[in-house]
């Protein structure tokens, strides 16, 4: 009988370290966070990188945006929650008023909850896979497995302009030929909308597009990429 129960407690206790493995294996980025209607994302080009999270072990995490946070935490059974035991935040400012925003509404969706349960869930679609974490007030933090700004540094040259009023995208490849150019567009929840498998002109039409965050990966025939994160 001991035997059985000390088999039983090692296997549950890997099924929950393979379950939340997903976590713990790299940082995640940071994309948006969501209220209703309402979306925060970061100020531009902020820190070069973004903010990130990184979950160091199955019972803490790390975060920083201009703040560093970092997090004591307790799994529930399912997987799907965790407790948010305490936290702690190095309070700093960057003296720019976007940026001390930005840095105050993120460090909020964490520090006031502190012993009560967030909820996440961790979804793959094609190479993206996003994370979301739900505070007890129904806020979602959102975040991907890689940069939004990530890019390929051998397709360096190409870059893209959003027409003022928001409607077109001009693609200047830069020395690369149009036609041998193929794109893919995301949401931030990683749903491709659209694809082409070449570029007929140097313009595309975004007029079909709600307002809101997208990305737009731009391919090469040799399997190169460079992908942009932009508004409409």
């Amino acid at each position: 009988m001991r035997f059985i129960l000390l088999s039983m407690m090692i296997f549950l206790s890997l099924a929950s370290y393979s379950q939340n493995a997903a976590l713990t294996q790299s940082p995640w980025y940071f994309t948006q966070l969501e209220q209703g209607t309402t979306i925060t994302t970061q100020p531009v080009l902020f820190r070069g990188v973004g903010t990130t999270i990184t979950f160091n072990t199955t019972t803490s995490f790390e975060t920083y945006a201009y703040n560093d946070i970092t997090g004591d935490i307790t799994f529930v059974a399912n997987n799907t929650e965790f407790i948010f035991n305490f936290g702690v935040a190095t309070l700093s400012f960057a003296n720019d008023p976007v940026i001390d925003g930005f840095d105050q509404e993120y460090t909020q969706f964490f520090l006031p909850y502190q012993g009560q349960t967030f909820t996440y869930s961790i979804v793959t679609l094609g190479n993206i896979t996003t994370l979301r974490i739900t505070n007890p007030v129904g806020k979602i933090a959102v975040y991907r497995n890689a940069p939004l700004s990530e890019a390929s540094f051998q397709f360096p040259s190409t870059e893209i302009f959003l027409s003022p009023d928001g409607n077109k995208i001009t693609i200047d490849p830069k020395g690369n030929t149009l036609s041998l150019l193929s794109f893919e567009l995301f949401d931030l929840s990683g749903k491709r909308i659209a694809k082409s498998q070449n570029l007929e002109n140097a313009q595309m039409d975004i007029s079909y597009l709600q307002n809101g965050f997208y990305i737009l990966k731009i391919l090469s025939k040799n399997g190169n990429s460079k992908t942009f994160k932009f508004s409409k």
